[in-house]
């Protein structure tokens, strides 16, 4: 059918004065990866030349009117994201894959869509090699079908994480990429992961590097044990400066059937439906992964609202340090207490607890 006909096909057609304009990729759907679709909107503006400055005129001027995304509705298309999970959950299997179907110049990705500028990917694994790698992506590359083969050249793996950031920004320039994978942070992460400032300073870097070649770079990270079915950002191991540095957070989260859930624990731009949901997914035999089409509804509680938490923390700051000691514990006393337990929180969550607390935490002191 021409333009010229689909226009035709809709006129005289009286749709209201309150008709809505839906979009569809809030919702699960099979885009065939034999079809184009309309990325327009999710493309720079032709003329745009990326700069560390910019005044206020340039700003208002300039044709950018949304974050393009690199995959709707979860990750943008330039910056940092990271995906957490416990270990040996799917987190590479999920990102090779994601890799693999850019690389492929495929459309959507667990049916939803994908808006790659230039379908190619790099995946730095610290954790593999050719030899623990191989199978899992040929059977990943077997589950596609029929392909060119040659568009695998798209994809890059990369086992050596000695200079990096220098590695990365020399294939940056000489061609330009899409995505890059970085599994694991914790391994290409030089110093202690606790250490807020030295965690920012790092991932300045990375940050800089994403915006100068406009790309994403999607750290693979962990999430602490024993952390049960409570659901937060604060369960990502290591400093908050992680996380703050993040643009997007996803997590993979196993269900007792084997499924996974995915989850945004942090999206700056992400719609508050789809923060509130969890889609599920299914691990194939093939290392793929299959969009179960469940959904579900899910609220965010605060970790300082979580009830055997706020108790602990009552009860350890009203009780002193030992037998010997006529002081209380503190709040850093109370943090490596936790350290390890299932109801381990971050330094600023048991500050905001203790404050919150403050009257009953007296008077527990006085009995």
């Amino acid at each position: 059918m021409s333009d010229a006909n689909k226009k035709n096909e809709f006129e005289g057609i009286d749709f209201g004065d309150d008709h809505e304009v839906v979009d569809l990729s809030l919702f699960n759907f099979v885009l065939p990866d034999d079809k184009p679709i309309n990325t327009s909107a999710q493309k720079k503006p032709d003329d745009f030349v990326y700069k560390t400055e910019y005044n206020g005129l340039e700003i208002f001027n300039n044709k950018i009117t949304s974050i393009p995304y690199l995959w709707k509705p979860f990750l943008q298309k330039i910056g940092l994201a990271a995906l957490v999970g416990e270990s040996d959950c799917g987190k590479s299997t999920f990102l090779s894959y994601l890799a693999l179907h850019i690389a492929l110049g495929k459309n959507s990705f667990m049916e939803t869509p994908l808006y790659p500028d230039y379908s190619k990917s790099i995946y730095v694994s610290t954790e593999d090699d050719i030899f623990s790698i191989s199978s899992k992506i040929k059977n990943q590359v077997n589950s596609f079908g029929r392909f060119k083969k040659k568009k695998l050249k798209n994809i890059e793996f990369i086992f050596e994480s000695n200079d990096l950031l220098k590695k990365l920004e020399k294939k940056l320039k000489e061609e330009k990429r899409d995505l890059i994978i970085i599994d694991a942070f914790g391994d290409v992460f030089p110093d202690d992961l606790n250490q807020n400032n030295k965690v920012r300073s790092f991932l300045d870097k990375y940050q800089n590097l994403a915006k100068k070649y406009e790309c994403l770079i999607v750290f693979l990270h962990h999430t602490k044990k024993n952390t049960g079915n409570y659901i937060s950002k604060d369960n990502v191991i290591g400093s908050q400066g992680f996380e703050a540095k993040m643009r997007v957070v996803l997590q993979l989260k196993p269900q007792k059937n084997g499924d996974l859930q995915l989850l945004v624990l942090k999206g700056n731009f992400i719609r508050r439906e789809t923060k509130q949901t969890s889609f599920t997914y299914q691990l194939m035999d093939t290392q793929g992964f299959h969009n179960t089409g469940i959904t579900s509804s899910r609220q965010f509680i605060p970790k300082k609202d979580n009830s055997a938490l706020k108790k602990k923390v009552i009860e350890l700051a009203s009780t002193f340090k030992d037998e010997t000691s006529n002081k209380y514990n503190s709040i850093r006393d109370i943090v490596r207490i936790l350290e390890g337990t299932e109801l381990e929180a971050k330094r600023t969550v048991v500050g905001e607890i203790v404050k919150e607390n403050k009257d009953l935490i007296e008077l527990s002191k006085k009995r």
